[in-house]
C-alpha cells in the first residue's frame, strides 16, 4: 500500500506514482478521470474518437462523444454539489472560477397547468455553492482546456478497435498501433464498445418508453421578442425555472448563466420505439404540435420558435440494467460513467456520479500502489457501485424529480411537493469517503468478507 496519503486536496508531482493509465473516451467521466489521475501522480494517456473539441458541443448523439462536437450548439447539464466540489479543487480554484457564471441559482420551480394558470411553487433547497447549471459543451470545453494546461496527453481522432489485458498489463489498439498501461479506464459512454468484455449479461441499452425534446434557444433573439422575453424577467438576480404540466407531456423552460442561455425540454411518451437511433433531429413544430390544445401554447411558442432546427432533438431515454461487475476478469480494466451506469439526463446526477467514479478511482490507485492495481479497481467498484446502482434504480429520481413534481389538487392546496435535495447525494464528499474507507474496503476484498458501504441512504433505497 502507498505509505503517504495526499488527502482530498492534495496533488502529487506529475508521474510520481509510477502508475500508468489509459483513458478511453473524453466525455465528463473521461476528462475527470484524466485530470484526477494526473493530480494523484499517475501517468495518463487519453484517447477520443472525435477529432476536436469546440466551444459549445452539439446534440450529435450518434456516439458517446456527443458533447464534443460543433460550435454554438448544445443543451444543459446540472452538476450537483457532489460533483462541483471535485472540480472546485482543480487549478487552485481556476476551473471553479471559470464556472462561477454558471452556478445554479433558481430557488424554486413555478408550476403551471396547460392553461398557464399558476398552480404551485416547488422549493429547490440550496444544496451548496458548488452546484452548476451550464451548457454541456461549455463544461466539457472547460475541463478539456484545464487538462491541456496540465500537459495531459490527449489524442483526438483516435478510434479504439480493440481492448486487451493479462494479469500484468492492459491496453488498447488504435488504428493498428498497440498501447499498454497498468490499467485501462473505459469511459466510452452508454453505447460503450468495451462493456461486453466485462459481463456475460445483456448489457445493451434499451428504451424506457419515454423520450424528450431538448433544445437551446438564442437568448439575444428572445430579448428582442416582446412575446418571448418574459422568461428573462428577473434573471439579473436568479435564473428562472418554469414547468408546464399536461397529461402526456411536461414542458420545462429554464434559464442558465443568469439569462445567458435558455433551455427548453419536454418529456413525453416515446412514439418511435421501433427506431434504434440514439437521437432524432426534430422540428420545433413537433413539440408545438404536441401541445396544440394547450391554451398556454401562445406563451410557450415564442420561446420554442427561437430554437433553430439544427439545435433541437427528440431522443429516447435509454437505460442499462445495473451490471454485475464494472471490473474486467484480470482486474486491469474498469468501466466508469455512462459506460457503467447511465442515468436519464433529467436526473441531474449523471455528470456528478461519473465524476465521483473518476475521483474515487484515482485515489484508490494512489492508495493501493503500482503493485496492487486489481485491488485498486475492485476497491473503486466496492465504494461506487452500490451508490450508483441505488440512484440508477430509483425511478422517482432517475426519471427527473425536477421535471415532474406532482400538482396539488387545487391552487389553494397546502400539500405542495418540493424538489428533493437528498443529503446523502448532494452533500457527499466522495474523495474524503474514499480516503477514510479504503483500508476497510481493501481488507474486505483480501479476506473475502463483506464490505457494507455507508455512502447510501439509511434505508438503502
Amino acid at each position: 500500500m502507498a505509505p503517504d496519503r495526499l488527502g482530498p486536496e492534495g496533488t502529487a508531482r506529475p508521474n510520481s506514482s509510477g502508475i500508468s493509465v489509459i483513458v478511453v473516451g473524453l466525455g465528463i467521466a473521461g476528462l475527470t478521470a484524466a485530470i484526477e489521475c494526473h493530480r494523484k501522480g499517475h501517468s495518463v494517456i487519453a484517447f477520443e474518437r472525435m477529432k476536436d473539441v469546440e466551444p459549445f458541443g452539439e446534440f450529435g448523439f450518434e456516439s458517446p462523444y456527443w458533447l464534443l462536437r460543433q460550435p454554438s450548439k448544445g443543451d444543459s447539464i446540472i452538476i450537483g454539489s457532489n460533483g462541483g466540489r471535485i472540480f472546485g479543487k482543480w487549478g487552485r480554484g481556476e476551473v471553479r472560477n471559470a464556472m462561477q457564471a454558471w452556478r445554479y441559482t433558481p430557488t424554486h420551480a413555478d408550476i403551471y397547468d396547460t392553461a398557464g394558470r399558476f398552480m404551485a411553487q416547488s422549493e429547490i433547497p440550496k444544496a451548496a455553492d458548488d452546484m452548476y447549471f451550464t451548457l454541456r459543451g461549455r463544461l466539457a470545453k472547460t475541463f478539456y482546456e484545464h487538462a491541456q494546461s496540465l500537459g495531459i496527453d490527449m489524442r483526438m481522432g483516435s478510434k479504439v478497435t480493440e481492448f486487451w489485458e493479462d494479469s500484468n498489463r492492459a491496453g488498447i489498439v488504435v488504428e493498428g498501433e498497440r498501447f499498454e498501461a497498468d490499467c485501462v479506464i473505459c469511459a466510452d459512454g452508454i453505447h460503450s464498445k468495451s462493456r461486453s468484455l466485462f459481463t456475460s449479461l445483456n448489457a445493451q441499452p434499451f428504451r424506457s418508453g419515454f423520450s424528450i425534446f431538448r433544445g437551446k434557444a438564442d437568448a439575444n433573439a428572445i430579448i428582442a421578442d416582446p412575446d418571448a422575453k418574459w422568461i428573462l424577467d428577473q434573471t439579473e438576480n436568479t435564473d428562472q425555472f418554469k414547468v408546464f404540466l399536461g397529461k402526456e407531456i411536461c414542458v420545462v423552460i429554464i434559464t442558465c448563466g443568469l439569462g445567458r442561455a435558455v433551455v427548453c425540454s419536454a418529456m413525453h411518451r416515446d412514439l418511435n420505439e421501433a427506431e434504434q437511433s440514439w437521437s432524432t433531429h426534430a422540428n420545433p413544430d413537433d413539440l408545438l404540435d404536441a401541445i396544440k390544445d394547450w391554451p398556454c401554447r401562445r406563451q410557450i411558442e415564442p420561446i420554442v420558435r427561437k430554437i433553430s432546427e439544427d439545435q433541437f432533438i427528440d431522443y429516447p431515454l435509454l437505460t442499462v440494467s445495473p451490471l454485475d461487475t464494472w471490473v474486467s476478469q484480470h482486474g486491469r480494466m474498469i468501466l466508469i460513467g455512462d459506460a457503467a451506469h447511465p442515468f436519464f439526463p433529467t436526473s441531474g446526477q449523471g455528470g456528478a456520479q461519473a465524476m465521483e467514479d473518476a475521483a474515487v478511482l484515482a485515489i484508490c490507485l494512489e492508495l493501493a500502489g503500482k503493485g496492487n492495481i486489481p485491488l485498486a479497481l475492485h476497491a473503486t467498484e466496492k465504494i461506487r457501485k452500490s451508490r450508483a446502482s441505488v440512484l440508477q434504480l430509483n425511478r422517482t429520481y432517475s426519471e427527473g424529480v425536477q421535471l415532474a413534481p406532482a400538482l396539488p389538487k387545487s391552487k389553494d392546496s397546502m400539500s405542495v411537493p418540493n424538489v428533493p435535495v437528498m443529503d446523502w447525494i448532494w452533500h457527499h464528499c466522495c474523495q474524503s469517503y474514499a480516503y477514510d474507507e479504503f483500508d476497510k474496503v481493501a481488507e474486505a476484498i483480501q479476506s473475502g468478507s463483506e464490505y457494507i458501504p455507508h455512502n447510501l441512504p439509511e434505508d438503502g433505497t
